[in-house]
């Protein structure tokens, strides 16, 4: 495996850092007696090695064990790495190829048994908690890589939230590389948002947005345009102390970060320069958003998710809806929505059919895409990961507003 594709600085970013400093500082006396701080060289935590396996290494002196643990399908969580004790109080262990997939891994380290974790390897929060997360090389695919082309810029915007009783929000928008340099130009917006258990941060550090659209602009092959990621939760404060009720994170989108967005940058704000799309859960929000407000999106991507004309059991995640009129009404359906694009990984059983009882069509993206909906849809390798949504972000991005 190529060196550019075993150390690309995308693959070693990470909310607390940006370029890994590679170097450790220890206190020292010099030859006059005097103490010093001497840096030397030490070792990187997570490494991908020539075959495509990684080599985890952990600094823990006093240990008499240590282990890591991946957790998801591409990095199986049932076992144990054991490391072996080096030079140093260093611990280090080699991970076959076989045992960890390419692509992004959360995981987790345990000395002594206890769950902890490796300061020289990059943090992410997903799954409600805070793990390291590594990048094993991909050879094949390089599109969330950063390269020698212009970069856009990613901004944390604070708004005030009137949905949530006047409480502020943040949100971070990517503006593509040029926005500065055309100040007349505006640009189409699409709202991003993450899955469950995770929050607004994650597609700028897991999914790697940025360099997504970076890189697609540049090739020519997407639109510029802005993207917008909101946290899903929404609360306001009650009249009982410490105690918060959640809102429709529906409102607050259309009704206070919108107007926001289109107050502060230069969008095109009607429903046809407007996306929404999420992953998982993030899936739910964004298709009940879509559906409520058709006057403010016309492309839709739903990432590890299916399409639900109606609400299971009387409700879906609190919410309840029916939409079969418009899913039964392609002419009404295709009048509304340019695209409502579904993705997820094989290994997630994405594709299998899903029926709702007394209806004549399985609700699954095939299925509207042969009768002429305007929908696609698109599988690939992963399992319930960021590497699947990074795909899904490329793909939805090439067929947007165009």
């Amino acid at each position: 495996m190529e060196k550019n594709y075993l150390e690309n600085q995308a693959l070693f970013s990470s909310v607390m850092v940006f370029d890994q400093n590679r170097y450790n500082h220890r206190a020292e006396k010099d030859e006059n007696g005097k103490m010093i701080r001497k840096a030397y060289t030490a070792p990187y935590g997570a490494v991908t090695l020539p075959d495509g396996g990684m080599r985890f290494s952990f600094y823990a002196p006093e240990a008499k064990s240590v282990e890591v643990r991946g957790l998801g399908g591409s990095f199986p969580g049932e076992i144990r790495h054991a490391m072996q004790r080096g030079e140093d109080g260093w611990w280090s262990v080699d991970v076959e190829p076989d045992a960890i997939e390419p692509g992004f891994h959360y995981h987790e380290y345990f000395v002594d048994g206890v769950r902890t974790f490796n300061p020289r390897v990059p943090f992410g929060y997903g799954c409600g908690s805070f793990f390291n997360v590594c990048d094993t090389a991909d050879p094949d695919n390089d599109f969330y890589h950063i390269k020698d082309v212009p970069h856009g810029s990613v901004h944390m915007d604070i708004y005030k939230s009137e949905v949530c009783g006047g409480r502020f929000r943040n949100c971070w928008v990517y503006v593509p590389p040029m926005y500065a340099k055309h100040p007349q130009k505006r640009y189409p917006v699409w709202y991003l948002h993450h899955g469950g258990g995770e929050n607004e941060t994650g597609w700028v550090w897991q999914g790697k947005i940025n360099f997504i659209l970076d890189n697609l602009i540049a090739e020519g092959k997407c639109e510029e345009m802005i993207v917008v990621m909101n946290s899903f939760e929404a609360f306001r404060e009650t009249q009982q102390e410490d105690v918060f009720e959640n809102v429709a994170y529906s409102d607050v989108l259309v009704h206070d970060c919108i107007p926001y967005i289109d107050g502060k940058y230069r969008t095109i704000a009607d429903a046809e320069h407007r996306a929404i799309a999420g992953l998982s859960m993030g899936t739910v929000y964004s298709y009940l958003t879509a559906f409520e407000y058709p006057e403010f999106f016309k492309w839709i991507g739903c990432f590890s998710g299916h399409i639900m004309p109606v609400s299971r059991d009387g409700a879906y995640f609190g919410h309840t809806f029916d939409y079969s009129e418009i899913f039964k009404n392609r002419e009404l359906f295709n009048d509304r929505i340019r695209l409502m694009f579904h993705t997820g990984g094989v290994r997630e059983g994405f594709g299998q059919p899903r029926e709702i009882p007394g209806d004549e069509m399985p609700y699954r993206w095939q299925t509207y895409k042969e009768n002429g909906y305007h929908v696609d849809g698109q599988a690939y390798r992963g399992f319930h990961e960021w590497d699947t949504w990074r795909f899904s972000a490329r793909d939805f991005a090439m067929r947007l507003f165009k």
